[in-house]
């Protein structure tokens, strides 16, 4: 009696979970920056999770500023951490310290220069800089070198970064590793002139913010997105970055 009682039980538990209502999962992003391969990593949520996403492209400024930070949109990617963002949402934690192992992933900025220049960067200080440094407006390596005393000049993406690098109108580029790699694989005509500076500038993890709304709303679901962001970085994102980075990239 009491298996069959246990069995009943298990069953209804197993109808409920099944007929729970899905949640509606709005996320936002920069779009001005390649990101298919993590708008298909957040796509991915739904296979894990009760949720349905939606994703929405717009500046990134007002990712964060309007979007996060008045509960319009329940998450924002991708973010590395930066104190000051925590007034428009949250980032996922343990025990009150930032959860670094819940990342989306790391990211390493790295200068780029035209071939054969005299600027030089040691790991420490940027020499021979007679023009300003080009980085895209609102990403948090701006805020960075400008704390470091440089010039940064700001531009709607990487490739208008590049392609001001190769005219000349810029020393140094600071871009996303990944994203700028793949800019001069695509654009031959700007790897004849540019070269990457083979020491970081920086290597940062990027997040999926939540909204301080969201996890008001669903305190528990939100820890399980960022438990679902983990396994999605150690199981499927090195597989679906190769296919992607296979493909040419409009920007």
């Amino acid at each position: 009696m009491k298996r069959i009682l246990a069995t009943l039980v298990f069953c209804l538990v197993g109808a409920a979970s099944l007929s729970q209502a899905r949640v509606s999962l709005r996320l936002v992003c920069d779009d001005t920056a390649d990101l298919r391969v993590a708008i298909e990593c957040m796509l991915l949520l739904e296979t894990r999770l009760p949720i349905d996403v939606e994703i929405v492209r717009m500046p990134w400024r007002r990712c964060l500023e309007v979007e996060l930070r008045q509960g319009l949109a329940d998450g924002a990617f991708l973010a590395s951490y930066q104190a000051e963002r925590e007034q428009y949402g949250a980032y996922p934690r343990l025990d009150g310290l930032l959860d670094s192992e819940r990342r989306y992933n790391n990211a390493g900025y790295f200068f780029y220069r035209r071939r054969n220049s005299a600027v030089s960067w040691d790991g420490r200080t940027v020499a021979g800089l007679n023009r300003a440094i080009g980085a895209p407006r609102g990403y948090s390596v701006v805020q960075d070198l400008r704390a470091a005393g440089y010039t940064v000049e700001e531009s709607d993406n990487t490739l208008a970064d590049l392609r001001k690098l190769n005219a000349g109108r810029l020393d140094l580029v600071a871009a996303v590793e990944e994203r700028a790699d793949q800019l001069l694989v695509d654009y031959p005509e700007l790897a004849a002139s540019i070269e990457k500076v083979v020491i970081p500038y920086a290597v940062k993890p990027y997040f999926l913010m939540l909204s301080h709304q969201f996890i008001a709303r669903q305190p528990l679901l939100a820890e399980q997105i960022w438990d679902a962001v983990r396994s999605i970085r150690l199981t499927e994102y090195r597989s679906i970055f190769h296919r992607f980075m296979d493909e040419p990239a409009d920007e």
